[in-house]
């Protein structure tokens, strides 16, 4: 009799078999909608939590534009380029971009010649900048622009010539990135070898 009794209390019922059933597949099913609706909500209602991935130390030209599209830039080689637009004489802060330019073409090692280095201008240079150019940077190129060509590209980066930028550009021709006295040297280094080390281009 004590057996029979404690069989009986032991064996689940029915209905407690068809609630436990229930549970475990509300929560297999919460398992699997939950980081769904998740995704969901962060992706619709919280777009700015969502991380970029991009690990660029240069400000991006979101959408590039492409400088081939003016006819004087149309010689300019299929390569990855550093390019400084710069007026007609060469400050400090110019002499400092131009070196760290340089610097970083130098330390590229064996991608060296994938990438090229060029001036632009939109006006003659002074002989100071000229002799400067000769002495420390006779290795690169030199884009005369019309004034407000390369202004009208991008439009949304102020003083393009006075402030001392160095523009990237790809070996199609597509300006991707532009960068600042104090995103240049080491930051820019690092971006360009990565974008050569990804690309099979120039």
């Amino acid at each position: 009799m004590t057996t029979s009794s404690s069989n009986e209390m032991n064996t689940t019922s029915p209905l407690e078999a068809v609630r436990r059933s229930r549970m475990k597949l509300l929560l297999i099913a919460g398992i699997v909608v939950i980081p769904i609706l998740t995704a969901y909500t962060i992706m619709f209602f919280k777009p700015e939590w969502i991380p970029t991935g991009t690990t660029n130390n240069g400000t991006l030209v979101s959408p590039s534009v492409s400088i081939t599209a003016l006819p004087s830039a149309e010689s300019l080689p299929a390569k990855w380029i550093l390019m400084h637009p710069t007026p007609g004489t060469c400050d400090l802060t110019c002499q400092e971009m131009l070196y760290l330019s340089r610097q970083v073409h130098t330390a590229l090692g064996k991608e060296t010649s994938r990438v090229e280095r060029y001036l632009v201008t939109r006006e003659d240079i002074s002989a100071e900048y000229a002799e400067l150019l000769e002495a420390e940077h006779n290795v690169m190129g030199h884009l005369r622009l019309k004034p407000g060509e390369l202004e009208g590209l991008l439009p949304d980066i102020k003083d393009l010539y006075q402030q001392q930028y160095v523009l990237l550009i790809d070996p199609n021709g597509n300006i991707m990135m532009y960068y600042s006295l104090e995103q240049s040297g080491k930051p820019m280094m690092r971006d360009l070898k990565h974008l050569l080390r990804i690309s099979k281009i120039g």
